[in-house]
Order: C-alpha cells, then sequence, then structure tokens
C-alpha cells in the first residue's frame, strides 16, 4: 500500500488516483460563492427600502414568517422572508423559499469583490400583491453589472409558484435572454450554454444590482438568491432519506423472518451499519428537531407534547441559536433542501420551526404523497447533479394508515413463510406490506441516484424517525391521547424508538473505511457530528450533544457507543443503558388502561432487566428497588434543562 501511494505521489502529475491511497478524490461541483439572504447581516448585501412596513401590506399572505438565521436588526428582519406558496390544491402542496423581499421601488446591491468569471446567479422568483382581491402581483425586475443591464423580465405569474432563473454573471446583451433566463431546470442544455461563458471582462469591484420596479405595488421575493462558482472539492453531496415510522426489525436484514426489503438489504452490503440504534424522541417532531441539531428537543424549548408549537417555544428556540444540519452545510457552500410530508420543519405552520433550508417542498397529501415525494426527489437529482448539495428525502410510508399496493402486499404474502404470515394480523401485514413497497420506491431512488452519476459520489444515509408498536403485549391506551397499538408517541418500548441507520459512502471511500458495523447502542443525536465528520466539516463541539463516530469509522480513535441514551415522548421519559430501560411518565399524566376497556390504574415508572428481558415484559419498577434507585440516579443526570428567556 504504502509503495503505491508513494508511487501516485510522485506520478500525481500524469496518473489518475490510484484505489487505495487514504486520499479524498475531489471532483469539480457548482458549490454556493455567495448566499445572498445570509449576507444581508454585515451589508455586503445591501438592500434598501422599509421592509418592516411593506410586508405589513401583504398580511393577507400568512403563510411566511421572517427568516430566523439572517441575524438582521429588528428593524431590517424583513427583508429576509421565510415565504411558503400553496403550488397544489390537490395534493396539498407547499413549496417554502428562503427569499429576499424587495418591494416596489426598491433594489439590492453587491459589490463582487473576486473575479466572477463563469459564475452564476441562481434563484426563484414571485410576485404578490398587495390587495386582498388579487394574490399574485406584477412587475419588472431588473438586474445590472454596473449599469450595464444584463436581465430583465417582466414577472406576471399565471398561478401561484417559484419561477427558476439561472443568470450567468457577464456583460451580455440583454437581448439574448433565451440563454440567460432558465424556467426549465430539467434542461441541462440551456445551463451548459451559459455557465462557462468565460468572458475577459469579469475583473473585481464590480456591482451587482438588482432592481424591482412594479406600477401597482407589488412585491418581489426571491427564492433561494445566491452565486454558484464551478471549483473543484473534496466534500462529498449528502442524500439523508428519514423514513417515517420504520422499525429496525421490519427489515430483512434487521432480523424480520419476511422479505420485506431486499433493495435495502443489497444497499447495506457495501454500507455502514449502525446495528442498535435509538432515537431520542418516540414522535416525529422531538426526534427529527434531536438529530438535526443534535439536541434534546426539550432541551431547545420545544416541550414534547402536543402538536402544537406556540410562539414562546419557538422563541426559546430561536434564542439558543441552535446550530442545525442544514445550516452547517449552508455554511460550507451546499445547496439544501428538503422534500417531505413534515409539517414540523415549517414555522408558519405553528407546529413546526425552520431548521434553514435554502427551501422546502412540503406533500401533505396521505397516501398519494410517497410516489410524488419520490418523484420530486428524481427531480432535484436530475437539477442539482452538478452541485454540492445536501438533501433531506423524509417519506411517510409506513407511517399509519397502512395502505400499501395490493400488488406489494400480495408479493409479500406469497414469498413469506404461510404459517408466519398467518400469525400477523391485518394490520401488522399492511405495515410490512407498506415497508416492502418503501423499498421498492428507494429502488426508484437507487437508480435515478446511478443515471445522474451521483450514486457513487455521495453519502446516502438511510433512517428514521421513530419505530411503531404493533404487538398487543404492549398494549396500553392512554386515557389523553390514543391508542397504542398501530401507533407511537406514548411508550419508550424497543419496537418503538429503535430504527435503522444506514450509511453507504462514495465509493472513493471505500478504502478508508476501518469500521463498518457498530454493534454497541447509539443515539440519532450522533448524526450530525457523525455527517459532519464524514465530510471533515467543523463544527462547535460544545454545541452538539451526540458522538462523531467519523473517527472510529476511518480507524481513528474515537467513541464507538453511547453507555446511557435519554429518549423523550409525550409526557413521558426513558434512560437506555446496555443493561436497563427506565421509563417515567410525568405526574399528572400517568394513568394508562391495559386496553380501551380496561381499568385505569397508575403506572409512573417502568423498569426492564434487558440482559434477562429483553423482550421488556416484566416491569421490575416495585420489585428491584436497588436497580430502581440507580436507574433514577442516572436519569437525573440526563434529565432535561429547564428553558428560560434570556
Amino acid at each position: 500500500m504504502f509503495a503505491r501511494c508513494w508511487m501516485f505521489f510522485i506520478l500525481s502529475l500524469l496518473v489518475p488516483v490510484l484505489e487505495g491511497c487514504d486520499r479524498i478524490s475531489s471532483s469539480n461541483k457548482n458549490v454556493v460563492k455567495k448566499d445572498l439572504t445570509r449576507i444581508l447581516k454585515n451589508k455586503e448585501l445591501k438592500c434598501s427600502s422599509d421592509t418592516n412596513q411593506e410586508i405589513e401590506t401583504f398580511r393577507h399572505h400568512w403563510k411566511k414568517n421572517p427568516g430566523r438565521y439572517s441575524e438582521l436588526d429588528l428593524k431590517d428582519r424583513w427583508k429576509n422572508v421565510q415565504l411558503t406558496l400553496y403550488t397544489d390544491e390537490f395534493l396539498f402542496i407547499n413549496e417554502s423559499q428562503d427569499s429576499l423581499f424587495v418591494p416596489a421601488g426598491g433594489e439590492c446591491i453587491l459589490k463582487l469583490e473576486e473575479e466572477f468569471c463563469g459564475d452564476v446567479l441562481r434563484f426563484y422568483a414571485t410576485s404578490l400583491s398587495k390587495g386582498t382581491s388579487e394574490l399574485l402581483g406584477e412587475g419588472e425586475l431588473q438586474i445590472f453589472l454596473d449599469d450595464k443591464k444584463i436581465f430583465e423580465q417582466n414577472l406576471k405569474p399565471q398561478k401561484l409558484e417559484w419561477n427558476p432563473y439561472i443568470l450567468p454573471l457577464e456583460f451580455k446583451n440583454v437581448g439574448n435572454l433565451k440563454t440567460i433566463v432558465k424556467t426549465d431546470l430539467q434542461n441541462p442544455e440551456i445551463w451548459n450554454q451559459t455557465e462557462r461563458n468565460k468572458e475577459k471582462n469579469c475583473n473585481p469591484d464590480v456591482f451587482l444590482k438588482i432592481r424591482w420596479s412594479s406600477k401597482t405595488g407589488a412585491g418581489l421575493f426571491l427564492g433561494s438568491p445566491y452565486i454558484l462558482e464551478k471549483r473543484n472539492v473534496e466534500k462529498k453531496n449528502v442524500i439523508l432519506i428519514v423514513i417515517d415510522a420504520l422499525r429496525q426489525d421490519s427489515l430483512s436484514s434487521g432480523g424480520s423472518p419476511f422479505p420485506t426489503t431486499p433493495i435495502l438489504d443489497s444497499f447495506s452490503k457495501d454500507s455502514i451499519i449502525f446495528k442498535k440504534t435509538i432515537a431520542n424522541g418516540n414522535w416525529t417532531k422531538p426526534s427529527m428537531i434531536s438529530f438535526f441539531t443534535s439536541e434534546i428537543a426539550s432541551n431547545l424549548g420545544l416541550g414534547n407534547a402536543w402538536f402544537y408549537t406556540s410562539a414562546q417555544q419557538r422563541k426559546i428556540f430561536y434564542s439558543k441559536k441552535p446550530f442545525t444540519l442544514p445550516n452547517a452545510f449552508r455554511k460550507e457552500g451546499y445547496f439544501t433542501e428538503s422534500i417531505m410530508n413534515n409539517v414540523f420543519l415549517m414555522d408558519y405552520t405553528s407546529v413546526g420551526v425552520d431548521l434553514g433550508f435554502h427551501k422546502i417542498q412540503q406533500v401533505g397529501k396521505d397516501n398519494l404523497d410517497t410516489e410524488e415525494l419520490v418523484s420530486r426527489a428524481e427531480t432535484f437529482f436530475r437539477d442539482h447533479k452538478e452541485d454540492l448539495f445536501f438533501l433531506h428525502l423524509n417519506l411517510n410510508t409506513p407511517h399509519w394508515g397502512y395502505r400499501p399496493p395490493s400488488q406489494f402486499l400480495q408479493e409479500l404474502k406469497k414469498k413469506s413463510d404461510p404459517l408466519l404470515w398467518s400469525q400477523l394480523d391485518e394490520y401488522q401485514q399492511k405495515y410490512l406490506g407498506e415497508v416492502r413497497y418503501t423499498d421498492f420506491l428507494l429502488g426508484k431512488i437507487f437508480d435515478e441516484l446511478k443515471k445522474q452519476g451521483l450514486f457513487d459520489n455521495s453519502w446516502i444515509v438511510i433512517t428514521s424517525d421513530h419505530g411503531e408498536l404493533l404487538e398487543t403485549s404492549h398494549y396500553y391506551h392512554h386515557h389523553f391521547i390514543a391508542e397504542k397499538v398501530y401507533a407511537h408517541g406514548e411508550t419508550h418500548y424497543e419496537k418503538e424508538i429503535r430504527v435503522p441507520w444506514i450509511i453507504h459512502p462514495p465509493k472513493s471511500f471505500l478504502n478508508q473505511i476501518q469500521k463498518s458495523e457498530f454493534s454497541g447502542q447509539v443515539s440519532l443525536l450522533s448524526l450530525m457530528p457523525t455527517l459532519l465528520g464524514l465530510n471533515r466539516i467543523s463544527y462547535p463541539k460544545d454545541k452538539l450533544k451526540g458522538n462523531d463516530y467519523s473517527k472510529a469509522i476511518f480507524g481513528e480513535k474515537g467513541p464507538e457507543s453511547e453507555p446511557v441514551i435519554y429518549t423523550e415522548g409525550r409526557f413521558s421519559e426513558s434512560i437506555l443503558t446496555p443493561d436497563f430501560k427506565y421509563i417515567r411518565r410525568y405526574p399528572g399524566y400517568d394513568l394508562v388502561r391495559r386496553t380501551r376497556e380496561g381499568t385505569s390504574h397508575k403506572m409512573p415508572e417502568e423498569l426492564y432487566d434487558l440482559i434477562k428481558d429483553p423482550m421488556e415484559l416484566e416491569n421490575l419498577a416495585n420489585s428491584n428497588f436497588e436497580l430502581l434507585g440507580e436507574a433514577r440516579s442516572i436519569l437525573k443526570e440526563n434529565q432535561l434543562s429547564k428553558n428560560s428567556f434570556f
């Protein structure tokens, strides 16, 4: 190995990289050079007009909030808007963009202090009316380099939508708009015509000016505006696929006796596997917030009980200035997008918070959502195959209500052991049918990634936000929320909080991976620091509570498991050690019934010896007081912090 790498060093200008050398391969990518909404704070991008006053005239469009991460003064906070458009009433699709708000007569100016040959300005645009009778606005968008007009467009949307544009930054005749305006991101030929037209007159100290005029006072919203440059980078794309309510043991490779996941099983063979991964929340909001921030959601002020997120909770959350995964990637030049059915990652909904994505596509139509999400992901891969990106894709199957297409349910039944299959009830069969259906859709995603040359050049991560309780042995009907069989959110049994975590590495990393299987218990708090570590991205260690397992993956000294894992649920919490699990319900919320018709009784604590009782059937809270005392002490050391305003 050493001889081969030494040979590579000598001949590096003459031969390609040899496999087996501990070197991360680099590639040319379109990297975000200037993220326009994020450079407002230091006045690098200067936008005129009183946006705080002007935004009041658009009060009828309520799906908006000020940008939460632009760090603007209160008087300027509406210059950056997270604006959401309801673009499809049948599929309940909302498309949200981190946007610049430019009122009528407004102008934004950016001094290009570096040479900009080959750089490209990419943005989406829409215009909204001030009136309540007409939502869509009209106006003239013009873009200049110094005083040379390089772009003009009359914006008059025919429907509520974001129109995409790509504009090469070059002194070009404005009349040749067909090569600089692009509303079809799927056509790479237009991009290729314009992206690298290297003009000699692109020296620094030129002013980029964006002007908006409207006779009716309509407002301009520029979604996800950024300047791209092509450069050689070692960082890789990251694709995080979260499959809602996917139990670890529902995978064939995770212990299921049924052939549910042949595609995912094959995918796992060259992957890094965390065999005992625990979610830090037993339902979606606390779990996903925790792995996007590497902090327990309630420690950030969000609570763990209800869907609703109050204004006070959001205020606490943003006052904590969480270091989120999308923001971490944005700082490194990644374009970031979420394609999902998950209202908890959108601020305006009053149930979620903004995590800092450039763009979000939310598909809310249950049962029809999954194929639409996959289709939009395929489009994303075609549009951004040349870009450095982070994509979060959230699939909603196999979440309740368990309606797999019949062919997948019948196929799974046909290939399963008849005796074992007959022992499942209707809902358990349908759940597994949805797992099989999701596996098929993962195959479509992987095929598109391979077609676009992304499969072998990306970190592809598969996980879930929580599991699902399907066994009647753990059926406890809680008095104030819902049934607990065929659902999640109120218990802390392994079936509900143990999830898959699989990382498929880029091909160029295969020979650097020294540890590909982690058998000890880990939590999704560690997902964020691990993904950043895999891409050699630095982060504030005091902000992230999880472990960075990339060190162990690359054969360096680092943690390989977590001795204690904390999970929160609705009015409940638990700690897990390798030997036992302790569950505590909050005072006043500890009444349970064995079934819907059963007698209510108090069960404030549960304690399970996982060595003797791995199925968690014998509650020792009223008998093993020595272990109970130890468990209470460990919980106290890992309990939630108290939040307040500062």
